[in-house]
């Protein structure tokens, strides 16, 4: 199963680079997102 998953992904590199793409936005998004709220409850603690 994960043999044919694997070259249904790999055999198409329009499908891969969206993904890898995807994911990495994903990621940046919710590090981002984690990001903002710790800096505003930093801050809010020095008041």
């Amino acid at each position: 199963m994960f043999w044919i998953a694997f070259k249904i992904l790999v055999g198409n590199r329009g499908e891969y680079v969206g993904m890898v793409l995807g994911i990495t936005f994903a990621a940046l998004l919710v590090e981002q997102r984690h990001s903002g709220i710790g800096a505003s409850q930093t801050a809010d603690a020095k008041r």
